[in-house]
């Protein structure tokens, strides 16, 4: 993945997120196939559901994929709705007008702990 992650527009705004490091190492976290991509979400979280055990449920897993229509290893990562909300991971969102703002300038590692199952 590079800094620049998706192809923006001109006038589109450049925005990182930070999470604290426990929190995001105790999270489970799961890797969403191309065939699931374009698919409602209660397909998403039936394969999510078969990746985490009580009392973890689908909207307490960070999903992963490749980027549509990009190349490989072009990640993006959803935090369910369901974390952003209880603050799970001590998360702080950061956007600036332009790129050349931007204080980090490195592409994200997902080389994590705490995957349940195998990228696709």
């Amino acid at each position: 993945m590079t800094v620049d992650g998706y192809d923006g527009e001109r006038t589109d705004w450049w925005c990182y997120v930070l999470a604290e490091a426990a929190p995001l190492t105790r999270v489970p976290k799961v890797w969403i196939p191309k065939r699931l991509w374009d698919k409602p979400e209660i397909n998403i979280a039936a394969l999510v559901s078969g990746y985490v055990s009580e009392p973890e449920f689908p909207g307490s897993a960070l999903r992963l994929s490749q980027i549509k229509g990009y190349p490989n290893g072009h990640i993006q990562m959803l935090i369910p709705t369901e974390m952003v909300q209880a603050n799970a991971l001590s998360t702080s969102a950061y956007c600036y007008r332009n790129k050349a703002q931007l204080p980090y300038k490195q592409p994200v590692s997902y080389d994590w702990q705490g995957f349940r199952n195998q990228q696709y």
